[in-house]
């Protein structure tokens, strides 16, 4: 049986990266190619940085490794699998130890001493970029910040304007005043939403209506996901407007 493993850490733009969808196919044109039955693992919205106990499709692979299920693994590249030495060396372990084989689109890799050297430096470049694009990305939303400008969405109750200076929306700007004033008034947050919904007054992802919103469960990893249109007002949006200095 052939595991097709496939994980990308967030939506990218087109042609910015392999997507799931993607990954999937090119896996079954192998398994068609070596003639395998083949199970599809997928990892939506999880770093290749997370330890292999916080990627739950990788730990289900690992399992049915054990278990003699999977005798061979396909990902697209390296950084699929992994982008941090510790769980490379982890899962270079149990490959070795049961036998398993590992295709990426490149090929069979290889288990010699040389292309363990080159999967080794691989997944130290791989760790090293992600750092440094996050050291990256931080200084610019810093300068953004300093310069009034809004890297994605507005908070609730701003706009931006053509050059993605934070302005108030003179709508949403009575919904938080009115948010305010209710707090002040000793109602709770959770009552405040309530409130909100029952009056039907949109969500900022209400507004944008078009897509969908994913949201990771902190403490089972279970990605549960909704359309924007019906994104309703909770208590921890109503308690994050309270407390954003913004």
């Amino acid at each position: 049986m052939l595991a097709i493993y496939c994980r990308i850490s967030r939506d990218k733009e087109v042609g910015k990266d392999q997507s799931i969808n993607d990954q999937v196919q090119s896996g079954i044109e192998l398994a068609n190619r070596l003639n395998l039955n083949y199970e599809v693992y997928k990892d939506e919205g999880l770093s290749g940085t997370l330890p292999i106990d916080k990627r739950p499709s990788l730990n289900k692979l690992i399992e049915d490794i054990y278990n003699g299920k999977i005798h061979s693994v396909y990902v697209y590249d390296q950084s699929r699998l992994e982008r941090l030495p510790m769980a490379r060396f982890v899962l270079n372990k149990v490959f070795k130890e049961q036998n398993v084989k590992l295709y990426t689109e490149s090929g069979l890799v290889g288990n010699d001493i040389e292309s363990e050297f080159q999967g080794d430096m691989l997944s130290v470049i791989n760790n090293f970029y992600v750092k440094l694009t996050s050291k990256k990305i931080k200084s610019v939303l810093r300068r953004n910040l300093l310069a009034g400008k809004v890297h994605a969405l507005a908070p609730y109750g701003y706009t931006k304007d053509n050059n993605n200076i934070m302005i108030v929306d003179t709508t949403q700007s009575k919904i938080i005043q009115q948010i305010y004033s209710l707090s002040l008034e000793g109602i709770g947050t959770n009552k405040i939403a309530e409130i909100l919904n029952k009056h039907n007054v949109p969500t900022k992802y209400n507004l944008i209506s078009k897509g969908t919103i994913s949201v990771k469960n902190k403490y089972t990893n279970e990605i549960t996901t909704r359309n924007k249109s019906e994104v309703k007002w909770n208590g921890g949006t109503i308690r994050n407007i309270l407390t954003n200095t913004t």
